[in-house]
């Protein structure tokens, strides 16, 4: 005897229950699908409202320097315009039923942050797009063949003296009158050399040396607040002109001394500069807080001005110690000075030693023919890197003459601006940067008043709050209740990377 009954309606009872479960499975699948896409909407539609906030990136900033920054002065601005276009996203797509709560930015990422890496990371971008390779190169080259010239140069200075020591009148001679007129000639040799140099030391090598047509520009900054101040970068344009004392062969040393280099720059950073700052040989065209940016960017001082006087006088050191190179080499002047220095020293504030007086005679030569050069470059002519005594156009006889009428020299070679290339290339990445960031900062502040780049954003988390309504309150089956709206919290990070 069977142990089951067999009633009608068993299958039927069965596939109902099965049904239950089917249509609760349903249910859930239906739910998490709606759940998904509701997520992956709203996370696309809070891209892009963030993304359209990105899109009122500053265009003047843009234009002149090829950053990316938002400038945020007006943040509930901002908030209000995400959460409208988060909101006219979801209405949409009214399938979802999805509204905004509320549309938030968090953790902002400025310029400043991470010593100016959002900076660094743009410039990147647009100096490697830009990077001209064998200019970057051949500044390169130039820059070590430069330092090569100048560390010969601090090798120092030393004069040939007469054979059998000191030559003044009282020596013995077959012509006393002579002699003394010989020496009387070279007193006067002597001291014209002197008063031409003390000439250029009282205006200075950026002024006696400058083209009087094209003039100086007169703008200057406010300071006190700008990014390189507020990180602590000091402002270092040359205070003082390189000083030259004939009573002091200490003077000529400090000329000599050897300075330290700081590391290259890299070939992006070099390439961004050359694109988008401007020089004393090729000022900006547009309206700009300075008119010599490189300069700022190499003396960092609050007017053209200084910072174009620091640049000079870097190049005129440049100049000095490649005129000392050749000197040192030139036997012929060598002796000359050796002989004037037998007859002046002691005499007329100069030193007692012969030897320290034929020093300085070299170095005031060499003094005066690296104002010659600093002439000729600011007046837009080329010079070779090197000095050659072909290339060496002062000599004692006519030094004072050329002195006074800055003849133009042979040419060829590098320019002003290669020359001061070559000493950018050679400054610290963040004093550089920072430095730069202080143009853009001033630049931009003269069409937008107030204009702050520390304030500006890079990049910020947007944070909104929605509600998802739900499509099913129950799922037959499984006993489980929905509320009829559910809060979703989502959070997503926006940069200009």
């Amino acid at each position: 005897m069977s142990l089951l009954r067999e009633e009608k309606g068993q299958v039927t009872v069965f596939l109902a229950l099965i049904f239950c479960l089917l249509l609760g499975v349903s249910f859930l699948s239906l739910e998490g699908i709606h759940a998904y896409e509701n997520t992956q909407l709203t996370e696309e539609m809070l891209l892009a409202a963030g993304e359209s906030l990105l899109a009122g990136y500053d265009r003047v900033l843009f234009e002149r320097y090829h950053v990316f920054f938002l400038d945020p002065r007006q943040k509930d601005r901002l908030e209000e315009d995400g959460r409208d276009y988060l909101a006219e996203g979801l209405l949409e797509n009214p399938f979802y039923g999805a509204s905004c709560k509320s549309f938030e930015i968090h953790e902002e990422v400025g310029a400043f942050d991470y010593d100016g890496a959002p900076v660094l990371a743009q410039i990147r971008r647009w100096g490697e797009k830009l990077t001209d390779r064998d200019k970057t190169s051949q500044v390169k080259k130039e820059k070590d063949r430069i330092t090569a010239i100048s560390q010969e140069g601090r090798k120092g200075l030393v004069a040939e003296l007469p054979a059998g020591g000191s030559g003044h009148p009282d020596s013995d001679s077959g012509d006393e009158t002579e002699t003394e007129d010989e020496y009387l000639r070279e007193r006067i040799c002597a001291k014209e050399l002197r008063d031409a140099v003390e000439m250029i030391m009282r205006s200075g090598p950026l002024y006696y040396a400058m083209n009087e047509e094209k003039g100086i520009s007169a703008l200057l900054i406010e300071g006190k607040d700008l990014p390189s101040a507020q990180k602590g970068i000091p402002a270092d344009p040359e205070e003082e002109d390189p000083a030259f004392s004939f009573g002091d062969a200490g003077s000529l040393d400090s000329l000599l001394a050897d300075r330290e280099d700081g590391k290259e720059l890299k070939d992006f950073i070099y390439t961004y500069i050359d694109d988008c700052f401007s020089s004393y040989a090729d000022p900006a065209r547009e309206k700009t807080a300075l008119a010599y940016g490189k300069e700022y960017l190499l003396a960092g001082g609050y007017s053209d001005q200084e910072n174009l006087r620091s640049a000079a006088n870097q190049i005129f050191r440049i100049r000095f110690l490649a005129a000392c190179s050749c000197a040192r080499k030139d036997e012929g002047l060598k002796s000359r000075a050796g002989f004037l220095a037998s007859c002046i020293a002691g005499r007329d504030g100069w030193p007692e030693s012969e030897a320290e007086a034929g020093r300085l005679l070299l170095g005031a030569l060499c003094y005066g023919e690296a104002a010659l050069d600093l002439h000729d470059l600011l007046c837009g002519r080329k010079l070779p890197p090197e000095k050659s005594p072909a290339t060496f156009r002062l000599n004692f006889e006519n030094a004072a003459k050329l002195l006074r009428e800055k003849p133009e020299g042979l040419g060829g070679g590098m320019g002003y601006e290669d020359f001061l290339d070559s000493l950018l290339i050679m400054e610290e990445e963040e004093v550089c940067l920072f430095r730069m960031m202080d143009l853009m900062e001033a630049d931009t502040a003269l069409e937008e008043s107030g204009f702050k780049l520390r304030d500006c954003l890079y990049g910020f988390t947007t944070e909104a709050k929605l509600s998802v309504p739900a499509w099913f309150v129950t799922v037959p089956g499984f006993g489980l209740y929905f509320d009829q709206f559910r809060e979703l919290k989502m959070r997503k990070m926006i940069t200009y990377h």
